[in-house]
Formats: structure tokens, sequence, C-alpha cells
């Protein structure tokens, strides 16, 4: 039997991270201030309103049914709610804020506190609330850069026709996933084992917009929901065991795979927005991570097509929307999508979900 090999993977955060959970705050679920969001513990806001007389809760229930049935409605706002309702008194309602907040969430740029609305929670441990990232999130996005960069290294001419590429790409794929435990393939993800993060604390989140830039038109759009985020420069780590037993993928293979998916990401891709416009930063190791980072940080295509990937991508997001809801020039420059998933932050945009891993044995 073979050693397995330990490893502490640290990870910093170069613009922001999201990893979704499922679950959204309500707009009228939380109170938004002049510079963070409050996020509010359902108990300690119904002891509050039964405070102010019995029929003060019988008018939130009201108020929340009417904002339900209304999502649309700029005016669910739980903040005007309680200080035109109940609470009457803005300084005693400013004082009372903090004593029915479960968290607090500055926003990430002035203006993310425009435009309000419900708000895209990160994953969170159940116990604590505090913030973490899935050791599957990392495991997966390692897995990508893996599979493309053995691509990119054995396969110089993949097909063009889009069936027999499909099976060139699901044969490469079972390297990965053998069906069978025992038969040890060089690439079998199954020998490589990746703890959840650390728990992060709850100040390293904020709340701000994701926003598509789109490189036709040289205009952004503003996505209509807020996402909570693990801001810029935080700090996470993760526990990583790889079993030779299992697999043959060593911590160079992983290594290589990640700079290779950047070098072909960043020359057929990302290039094409310019660093004028939006914040690429670099890192020897970077890796991209969670919800809203884009398409083609998800996806092997640009590593296995290259300059041939953005027609293929276009034809593929025509095919998946059949009803006319594709964007409107989906392909220019011979790239696509043509939009870029980005954060503001400090008023300037930044490509969203990148970050930067280090790899040390223990």
């Amino acid at each position: 039997m073979k050693t397995i090999k330990r490893y502490k993977v640290k990870m910093k955060v170069l613009s922001s991270v999201h990893i979704g959970e499922g679950e959204d705050i309500k707009k009228y679920e939380y109170i938004d201030g002049e510079d963070a969001i409050y996020v509010i513990n359902q108990r300690k806001l119904i002891d509050l309103l039964n405070s102010y007389g019995k029929d003060s809760f019988e008018k939130y229930l009201n108020f929340i049914e009417k904002a339900h049935s209304n999502r649309r409605n700029q005016d669910n706002s739980l903040y005007d709610f309680l200080l035109d309702r109940i609470i009457l008194d803005a300084n005693t309602f400013h004082k009372l804020i903090p004593d029915i907040t479960d968290y607090k969430l500055y926003y990430q740029n002035e203006d993310s506190a425009e435009n309000l609305n419900d708000i895209s929670l990160t994953q969170k441990d159940k116990l604590t609330k505090r913030p973490y990232i899935p050791g599957s999130s990392l495991k997966g996005a390692i897995r990508s850069t893996l599979i493309a960069s053995y691509i990119n290294t054995r396969y110089h001419n993949l097909p063009a026709n889009k069936n027999a590429l499909k099976e060139a790409l699901r044969e490469v794929e079972k390297l990965f996933f053998p069906k069978k435990r025992d038969d040890i393939k060089d690439f079998d993800m199954k020998g490589v084992a990746i703890s959840d993060s650390n728990l992060i604390d709850s100040e390293n989140l904020n709340v701000g917009h994701i926003y598509y830039y789109n490189l036709k038109s040289k205009k952004e759009k503003t996505l209509p929901v807020l996402a909570e985020l693990i801001k810029k420069d935080t700090k996470i780590t993760f526990n990583m065991t790889i079993n030779p037993n299992h697999t043959k993928i060593t911590i160079d293979d992983i290594k290589k795979a990640i700079k290779d998916f950047n070098q072909m990401y960043n020359n057929y891709y990302l290039s094409k927005f310019g660093r004028e416009r939006i914040a690429t930063p670099e890192a020897p190791l970077k890796l991209y991570i969670g919800k809203h980072s884009g398409f083609p940080t998800k996806t092997i295509i640009y590593s296995a097509l290259k300059d041939r990937a953005g027609l293929y991508t276009s034809q593929f997001l025509k095919e998946q929307f059949k009803d006319g809801r594709t964007v409107q020039g989906n392909y220019y420059n011979n790239i696509s999508p043509v939009c870029l998933k980005c954060v503001n932050i400090s008023n300037q945009k930044y490509e969203n979900g990148a970050t930067s891993i280090e790899i040390e044995e223990m």
C-alpha cells in the first residue's frame, strides 16, 4: 500500500465568490440601512412586535401577505413598515435595529444600495450560520481543469462535428470517473478528497449586484437579484488528500492543469474583454469557483476547441433556448457568450468568482 499524501490548500479571493445555497432573503425580510443591510432574526422581530401591542403582529402578517403576493413592488420595505406603522419614532427605531439583527451585510459598492431586491444567500453552516465553501465546489473546479489539461495535452484535432465531439469528450470523462472502483485509471477523481473549508467570519461577507458586461455593445446590465458575497482578499483553507492506491493524479498534475486551463481561458476568451474595462487579477494558480463565475469557467469547451469554441458555444446556446430567450448577438469577436459576469468593487468592475490557491504538503 502506498502512503496517502496530505495537503493544505490556501485560497485567497481575488474578486468575490458566491456559493449559492438555493435560498433567498426576500426584500420584506431584511432592513435596508444607509451603509448596510440588516438580516433580521425572525424570533426577535416577533418578540419586538408583541411588545408593541396585540395588533402589531397582525399588521405584520398582513404586510407579509401583501408583499408576498406583489413581489415586484419596490415598496415592500420592512424598514418602512416598522417605522411608519409600528414604532413611529425614528430615533427609537434605529436604536432597536441591532437588537433584532442576526448579522449585518455592508454594501459592496455605493450602487449596491440601489434597486434593492431579494438577496441570494451563500452557503452557511447550519449551526453557526457562518459561511464556508464546500469541498465539492473546489474538487469540481479542479476536476474541470484536469480534464481540460488532459484534452489540451493529448488531443490536437478534436472533431468539429457536434455528435462526434460529444462522444470524444464522454470518452475522456470516463478516465476520471471509471465505473469500477478497483479499476484504477490515471485520472480517477475518487482518489482525491477535499474537506469543506474552515468556517468564514460573517464580517467577510458583503452584498452586491452581479453585472453582465456585454463585449459587443460595451454596456453593462444589472441582474435583478442581489447576492451575498465572500469579500475580496478573504483567506480560506481546505485539507486535501491524494490516495495513490486509487489514482495516479499527483499534486504536480493539479498545478499544471490549473495553469493550462487559465492559459486557454485567457487566450481564447477573457483577454477579448480588455483589462481597461474589467479587472482580471493574475495569480500563479488561479481558480474560478462558485455561482456567477460564468459559463466558460464551468466547462472545458475553450480548452478543447480553442478558437473554434466561440462558434460552437453560440450554436449550443441557441439550441438550449429554442423558445427565443437567447440573448441577441451571443457571438462576437469569435467568443460566446458575449457577456462576462462581474461585480463592482470600489467603482472598479472585476470578473466574479476568481480566486488564487497555494498548495502545501502537510
